[in-house]
């Protein structure tokens, strides 16, 4: 498929992020029905911030406020708290502000129109930094998930 713009196709990044969204519905019944029957949904709205699959489980816990001694990650998807989306396919970043293409990213790099997309003008973290210290995070959970550490510190 070729990804450069053309009428009808999608470019490199239209590409990726339609790639990356995460459909999802959270249904909380109100007390008022609808013309069918169906009682009217409490919530409402499109999240326009990065979210992925693992921020699901946390919005659902604290939704409901259901007490849990299970370690989870990710963010609420309904507040307005920044996080970032790996794709796992290429490790490649997902922020508010950028795309970043990690299979790309090497020390030393200049990080130009190849590697980072920006999705605005100004930015308040450096690129590579994020990307390091992102890279790092996932290499310390895929240990821990490895050695088992969370089940290790549920039985101390």
């Amino acid at each position: 498929m070729n990804l450069r713009k053309t009428k009808g196709e999608f470019n490199f990044l239209q590409y990726e992020k339609e790639m990356l969204k995460t459909l999802s519905f959270i249904y909380v019944p109100g007390e008022e029905k609808n013309e069918q029957g169906i009682y009217k949904g409490l919530l409402k709205g499109k999240q326009t911030l990065v979210r992925s699959q693992i921020d699901l489980f946390r919005t659902i816990i604290e939704l409901y406020g259901v007490e849990t001694n299970q370690y989870y990650f990710g963010v609420n998807a309904l507040s307005k708290e920044k996080t970032f989306a790996v794709d796992t396919r290429t490790f490649s970043l997902v922020t508010d502000d950028y795309y970043l293409v990690g299979k790309r990213m090497s020390v030393g790099r200049d990080l130009n129109k190849t590697i980072i997309y920006p999705f605005k003008d100004n930015y308040d973290y450096d690129p590579y930094e994020f990307f390091k210290y992102a890279m790092e995070f996932k290499m310390e959970m895929d240990n821990a998930l490895k050695k088992n550490y969370f089940y290790l510190l549920e039985n101390d």
